[in-house]
């Protein structure tokens, strides 16, 4: 019998990863959204209650930036 092949998926240059020549993802990744969050979290001097704010605005900053970033591209 066979054994499943179970390596992980994938990915040509790594997760998130893109060849210089490439334009970036549009949408950031789960692990780029969640420590940005934190670090907003951080920011604002940690505290509960805030996370669904701190998480959307984690991805909203980074959406911008790589939108901001493929515009100046030539």
């Amino acid at each position: 019998m066979k054994e499943k092949d179970r390596r992980a998926p994938w990915y040509p240059r790594g997760p998130g990863k893109s060849a210089p020549d490439e334009a970036p993802r549009a949408s950031p990744t789960y692990e780029e959204i969640a420590q940005r969050a934190y670090e907003i979290y951080l920011a604002r001097g940690g505290g509960p209650g805030r996370e669904d704010e701190d998480w959307q605005q984690a991805e909203r900053e980074l959406r911008e930036a790589r939108e901001k970033a493929a515009r100046s591209r030539p």
